[in-house]
Formats: structure tokens, C-alpha cells, sequence
């Protein structure tokens, strides 16, 4: 069966200046024959290229692309990467759409509609803080954006006030946050959220050693709890942290000798798992 003819719309590479292009076995997708070659594994190691990263988004668009090449190489993949980067750079917000939308709030204000155009504003300066801090190819929402609420995952969030949360990785570990934020993979019903508040708070002072009280997280969706004033948490104290944070979800504070092998706070009968995102 012939695997010859491209499914895509419009010219693909021009490959006539490019002598020795051709793909080898291990590079080419046969779309008719039903073989997928890893095209994602070739996009990703493209992508770790110096200047060749994308914005969010721009690594699924550009696989989808590539889905309809009969054959994928340096070539087509670099083709097919300068027209997704200039579509998300069209698609993006910039100067010219936030002047636009500071007319539209003056005209807003004008009429008598402060309310809406404060939130109109607000909205806009929030999606260009995402747009901001996910340049660099990061995987980057906002904290109210209905994924992030949902519990999905990404590794940087910016909230209403542009403060960028990290969420804690290799290479991005924290060292006297401002404020930390532990998004659980799965929802946390009033009670429990509570729980996990007083385990969390109890570890901070056994690990740390540390008086400061916590006080009350914020409780930014039905996932995620939200805590200021760990500035004693960093890099060297940062594991212990966690791991007696998983242990005290799972069993409670320490049994107390003085008070017959009680726990001052039990552990969860569910204990979540958590991601730990952190701002400075």
C-alpha cells in the first residue's frame, strides 16, 4: 500500500535544498499502514533545542501537525514548528488587544458600569500574567481557571494578584517561601480539609521547630489549601517536610506517652496525595 500521499492541507517543507533529508525507518510514520512512528518523542527532543521551545499548548499543536506527514524529520518538524509559533504569537495577547481593552473600560466607566469594568480588567491582566509567565514553554494557568479548579495540574499558577506559584520539581524547590499552596488529587470534603490544615500546621512546628501558627489556609478550590508565613521551609529541610507531612495524613501527630499513646490529631482515613506549589 502506497504511504506516499500527505493528508494536510496546503505545501508542506520544501526539502530540494536539503541533500541527505530523507528520514530514516525509525523517523518515518506510515499514516496508511496504520504505524505510528514516536513522533512525540521527536517533537519533545526538537523542543529542548536552544530557541525552539513553544508556549503552552504549542507542543500538542505541533504533534497534531505533524499527524498528517507521511514522513517526519528535522525538515518537516521545523516547517511545521515555525507555523504553530506563529499562530499561538497571533493568537497571544498583545500591546494592541490591552489597549483596546482599556478603551472598552473607559467606555464601561462612562456609562455608568464600574463593577464590570473593573472585572473586565482584572480578567484581561490576569490572562496576560499566564501569558507572561508561561513564555518559557512552562505549563501555566491561572488559579481560577475552571482545570485548575477541576484539581488538573500544571506546574506554575498565577493568582488574581500575579503572584507565580511553583510547583515544586526538580530544579524548583523552595527556600523561605512566602507563601506555600498543596493541591490534593482528589476533592477534600469541609472536614477533611480541615484535618489536613492541623496535620500540616503540626508538622510545620515539629520538622521546623518552629512556633509561628499557620493560622487558616485559604481554600482557593475544593483541591487546594493555601498558607502564608513558612518562611523557615528550605531546600535542606524541604524532604523531611514532606515526608512527615504524608506520614502524619496517614497516622495522625505522634502517639503521647503521657496521655496513654493518644494522638492529639488523628490521621485521614483517605489520606490524598498532594502536589506543593510555593510563591516567594
Amino acid at each position: 500500500m502506497s504511504t506516499n500521499t500527505l493528508r494536510r492541507g496546503g505545501p508542506g517543507p520544501d526539502r530540494t535544498q536539503f541533500a541527505g533529508s530523507t528520514p530514516t525507518p525509525a523517523e518515518t510514520t506510515l499514516i496508511a499502514g496504520g504505524v505510528t512512528s514516536p513522533t512525540a518523542a521527536l517533537v519533545d527532543d526538537w523542543l529542548t533545542k536552544p530557541g525552539k521551545s513553544l508556549p503552552f499548548g504549542g507542543r500538542d499543536r505541533l504533534i497534531e501537525a505533524l499527524a498528517d506527514e507521511d514522513q517526519v524529520d528535522e525538515v518537516t518538524i521545523g516547517y511545521w514548528h515555525r507555523k504553530v509559533a506563529a499562530e499561538l504569537a497571533a493568537n497571544s495577547l498583545n500591546n494592541q488587544d490591552l489597549a483596546r481593552v482599556e478603551e472598552a473600560v473607559e467606555v464601561l466607566d462612562q456609562v455608568g458600569r464600574s463593577d464590570l469594568a473593573k472585572s473586565v480588567a482584572r480578567t484581561v491582566e490576569n490572562a496576560y500574567q499566564v501569558q507572561v509567565a508561561g513564555a518559557d514553554g512552562t505549563s501555566t494557568a491561572s488559579l481560577n481557571d475552571p482545570r485548575v479548579e477541576n484539581g488538573e495540574i500544571f506546574d506554575r499558577l498565577v493568582d488574581a494578584d500575579g503572584t507565580v506559584f511553583e510547583r515544586v520539581r526538580p530544579g524548583f524547590e523552595p527556600y523561605y517561601p512566602g507563601t506555600v499552596r498543596f493541591q490534593a488529587d482528589r476533592v477534600l470534603s469541609a472536614a477533611e480539609a480541615e484535618r489536613f490544615a492541623q496535620l500540616v500546621g503540626y508538622a510545620h512546628k515539629s520538622v521546623l521547630h518552629s512556633q509561628e501558627d499557620l493560622g487558616d489556609p485559604k481554600i482557593d478550590s475544593l483541591y487546594s489549601l493555601t498558607f502564608s508565613g513558612m518562611s523557615r521551609l528550605k531546600g535542606e529541610n524541604f524532604q523531611a517536610y514532606i515526608d512527615t507531612i504524608n506520614t502524619y495524613l496517614a497516622e495522625g501527630s505522634p502517639e503521647r506517652q503521657s496521655a496513654g499513646y493518644t494522638r492529639l490529631i488523628e490521621g485521614m482515613e483517605n489520606p490524598p496525595a498532594f502536589e506543593l506549589y510555593y510563591a516567594d
